[in-house]
């Protein structure tokens, strides 16, 4: 069968991206380099649409599905289109990155769309956390130092000469 239909896209890469076409070489070598065969980006790496699969059938060939005739009875109305949406890969709806970029809704209305669910596709407000600065205790002591000692010291030295310099210029 024949796929056509009406697609769009939803996810693309940068400019300075490339679709890597020489996959040999990247699970030998580990790297990837742009070569004259790959893709230049942007790459689209997630698409969603209504496919159309025409089946090429000759008259009188009975249908995969139910085993008829469809022209013998009239009945070869265009069936509904179904839904599609394909992702390059599964890792954006995991745990780790789900609440990164958006994903989260990326996903739930995707699955919403397939589902024919059209009033749930939303985005959804960014919810602000706090956050949290982990450091080690010598850089807890080290910026302790640093603002207890260092800093107002410096600017005691730099206020003294100031002052010395302004006292010492010429007319005065």
């Amino acid at each position: 069968p024949r796929a056509t239909g009406n697609y769009t896209i939803l996810v693309k890469t940068g400019r300075e991206s490339w679709a890597e076409r020489d996959l040999d070489a990247w699970r030998d070598t580990g790297r990837a380099e742009f070569g004259p065969e790959d893709l230049p980006g942007p790459v689209p790496i997630a698409v969603a649409g209504t496919p159309r699969v025409a089946r090429e059938t000759e008259p009188g060939e009975p249908d995969d599905a139910s085993g008829r005739d469809p022209s013998a009875d009239g009945s070869d109305a265009e069936a509904k289109p179904g839904r599609l949406v394909v992702f390059g890969d599964s890792d954006f709806a995991t745990n780790e990155f789900l609440d990164a970029l958006r994903n989260r809704d990326l996903f739930v209305n995707s699955v919403n769309w397939l589902a024919g669910d059209i009033e749930q596709i939303t985005i959804r407000p960014n919810v602000s956390r706090a956050s949290s600065f982990q450091m080690s205790a010598a850089e807890g002591r080290f910026i302790q130092y640093l603002s207890l000692f260092v800093l107002p010291e410096a600017i005691a030295i730099i206020g003294v000469i100031v002052w010395w310099l302004r006292r010492k210029a010429p007319g005065r």
